[in-house]
C-alpha cells in the first residue's frame, strides 16, 4: 500500500505540470505565455481538482503509513492509521481515475466526441469497482452509530446510516463535481 500511495502521488505531482492541452507559448493569442490552453471549462476545472484531490489524498496516506511503522505507537493506533490511510487511498484512487478521465475528455472532446465520453464510462465503472472492492474494510474516516444486531433500526437511523457509508465513499465526488459546476453557476449569474 506504501508503494501504491507513493505512485499514486507521483503521478498526479507529474500530471498538474502537463496539463491536458499544453501551455501558451510566447507568440499565442489568448492569455499569457505560460499558460495552460483549456482552461475555464467545467471539464478542465473537473480535471485539475480531482488531480489534486488525487495527489493530497494519496500524500496523506503515505504520512499515515509512515506513521503505522513507528513502533513507539501503540498497535491500536498503527492499525488506526492503516485503516485510515486505506480509506484515502480508496478516494485517492476514485480521484485518480476521475482526473485521467477528465484529461482525455478535455484533450479529445475537440476532435472526437465518442472515445472520451466511452472513456468516462469506462473509468465510472472501475470506481465502481473500488467501491465494491472497499467492502470490507472498516471505516476511520466517520464514526458509525453502532446497534445491536437483533434492534430494529428507526427510519431516522437508517437513513442516516446511509447518508454516512455515501458520504464516506463518494465525498471525492462531490468535491470533484461539485466545485465547478458551483463556480460555473456562479459565474453565469
Amino acid at each position: 500500500m506504501g508503494i501504491l500511495s507513493v505512485l499514486v502521488t507521483t503521478v498526479t505531482f507529474a500530471s498538474a505540470f502537463t496539463l491536458p492541452g499544453g501551455y501558451r507559448s510566447a507568440g499565442d493569442s489568448g492569455g499569457a505565455a505560460g499558460t495552460p490552453v483549456l482552461p475555464g471549462s467545467y471539464a478542465f476545472d473537473a480535471f485539475v481538482l480531482a488531480d489534486a484531490l488525487a495527489f493530497i489524498c494519496s500524500l496523506i496516506a503515505t504520512c499515515f503509513l509512515l506513521y503505522a511503522g513507528v513502533p513507539a505507537f501503540g498497535l491500536r493506533v498503527r492499525f488506526g492509521n492503516v485503516n485510515f490511510a486505506y480509506g484515502l487511498m480508496m478516494n485517492s484512487g476514485r480521484s485518480l481515475l476521475v482526473a485521467f478521465g477528465w484529461g482525455l475528455y478535455v484533450a479529445l472532446h475537440p476532435v472526437a466526441r465518442t472515445v472520451p465520453i466511452t472513456v468516462v464510462v469506462l473509468m465510472s465503472l472501475l470506481a465502481v469497482f473500488f467501491i465494491k472492492a472497499s467492502e470490507g474494510i472498516d471505516s476511520t474516516l466517520f464514526i458509525y452509530p453502532t446497534f445491536p444486531r437483533r434492534q430494529k433500526l428507526s427510519a431516522q437511523d437508517r437513513v442516516l446510516g446511509f447518508f454516512f457509508y455515501v458520504l464516506e465513499r463518494f465525498w471525492s465526488y462531490v468535491l470533484i463535481f461539485g466545485i465547478p459546476g458551483i463556480r460555473k453557476w456562479a459565474r453565469a449569474k
